[in-house]
């Protein structure tokens, strides 16, 4: 990565952070045409983190049952997601 960007991204919070790679997941998808239903939760999922207000909205948030999510810890990937890969 280019150091004056490297630079300027060790500057965020993690918060900012985490909407740039949101926004760029988001914008990659619809590059490459990687729709379904499971990328959509993810990516609302995802969106949900910036509002969360304290501790107490943390734990709710994150024990969600997020398919792409727990795919990532192991879990199988999600039907829908196997189709629109094999589909690009």
């Amino acid at each position: 990565m280019d150091e004056a960007i490297n630079k300027i991204l060790n500057r965020l919070s993690l918060t900012a952070r985490l909407v740039i790679g949101v926004k760029c997941f988001e914008r990659y998808c619809q590059q490459h045409t990687l729709s379904c239903e499971s990328v959509q939760t993810l990516i609302d999922y995802l969106w949900l983190w910036p509002v969360i207000e304290g501790p107490n909205d943390f734990l709710p948030w994150e024990s969600q049952p997020i398919a792409l999510k727990d795919s990532a810890f192991g879990d199988a990937l999600p039907a829908d997601v196997v189709a629109v890969l094999k589909l690009s």
